[in-house]
């Protein structure tokens, strides 16, 4: 998500991992939660709810954590745009997000908060190879099919 000037209102709901390290604020019954807004008009939260750790329940061994991260941002208004990012410009290639964001920064567009959107190949010969499908553009870059 790209952020180009200020005034903006919450409107699109992302639950997805975040490439932002925040803590988390005090434990309820259901879980910690915390949310801050991260830009005007881009709001931040992240919820974590333990889940049993075996499927008998959580009262036959300890709990594991299940960690949610949620975006919200207004996309009405010319001020915010939700972009894909590829690394290094191409589909077919695997880059760090942190180097993909730097790629797209500037002092007119800088990206406040990412997701990493799809699964790819790991292996030598088609590292970077998208496992999902990948639109950008309106034009169909990978069709899984």
């Amino acid at each position: 998500m790209i952020v180009r000037g200020s005034s903006t209102r919450a409107l699109l709901g992302l639950a997805t991992w975040l490439a932002l390290a925040l803590g988390v604020g005090a434990a309820g019954p259901e879980g910690a939660r915390d949310e801050r807004m991260i830009a005007p008009g881009v709001r931040w939260e992240r919820r974590v709810r333990p889940l049993p750790a075996s499927p008998e329940g959580p009262a036959t061994g300890p709990s594991v954590p299940c960690v949610v991260q949620i975006v919200e941002a207004d996309l009405t208004t010319t001020s915010i745009e939700a972009a894909p990012v590829h690394a290094d410009d191409r589909v077919v290639a695997a880059a760090p997000l942190s180097r993909q964001l730097a790629r797209v920064t500037t002092d007119a567009r800088y990206p406040v908060a990412a997701v990493n959107g799809d699964f790819f190949v790991m292996e030598a010969a088609q590292r970077g190879l998208p496992i999902g499908a990948v639109v950008r553009g309106g034009e169909i870059y990978h069709n899984p099919f």
